[in-house]
């Protein structure tokens, strides 16, 4: 929590307290919960939306089954390519996500339906060692597109499926580790256009 509190006050500056950035980490939170947790949650409160609110800062019922607008995938990245609000730097974004994918599904098909790209998808657990990791994380930011001065920037996608129960808790941690680093070495060179990187793990 902490860290994302951080984050947030990076991304906003001084325009918000800490009570205020905390209550819009909360928020963030409540997207990588499960719909079990939250009915539970719900559950122990019974009906009274007040409590809730006066316990999370929010409702946290409405904040998750009303205010989110994306159920599945596909649909996330609609959304994320759609509203730079979402976006982590001005080259796109780098996201986390939780899904119920099973071990060997492959989404980018239907993920090109609705971003016009066709992303490049690996799953963790087939990769061997951490030097084959990295290898596909900086292929991906090498060959990125130079920026266009006219129209539109090509966007591209990386998909690393990280399933918990094939791949170690350790390997997605150094996963994210080496897309955070890429990541962070290509936005300094200054060479991407401006959203047109997007890597979801």
């Amino acid at each position: 929590m902490s860290s994302l509190v951080f984050t947030l006050r990076r991304k906003h500056g001084t325009g918000k307290n800490i009570d205020e950035l905390y209550d819009e980490a909360k928020q963030l939170l409540t997207w990588v919960l499960t719909p079990e947790a939250v009915c539970i949650t719900a559950a122990s409160y019974g009906r009274h939306a007040m409590q809730l609110k006066l316990k999370f800062g929010f409702d946290i019922v409405a904040e998750y089954f009303e205010r989110q607008h994306h159920s599945d995938l596909p649909s996330f990245a609609e959304q994320l390519v759609g509203d730079k609000v979402n976006w982590c730097d001005p080259l796109g974004a780098q996201v986390m996500v939780m899904t119920y994918s099973p071990i060997r599904g492959k989404i980018g098909q239907e993920l090109t339906k609705v971003v016009d790209v066709t992303p490049q998808e690996v799953s963790l657990h087939e990769l061997s060692s951490s030097q084959d990791i990295e290898k596909v994380v900086h292929e991906f930011y090498a060959s990125a597109p130079e920026p266009k001065e006219n129209g539109p920037s090509e966007k591209r996608f990386l998909i690393i499926h990280a399933d918990p129960v094939a791949a170690s808790l350790r390997m997605i941690e150094h996963c994210r580790f080496v897309c955070e680093k890429a990541r962070s070495d290509f936005c300094k060179k200054g060479k991407g256009a401006v959203g047109s990187m997007f890597v979801t793990l």
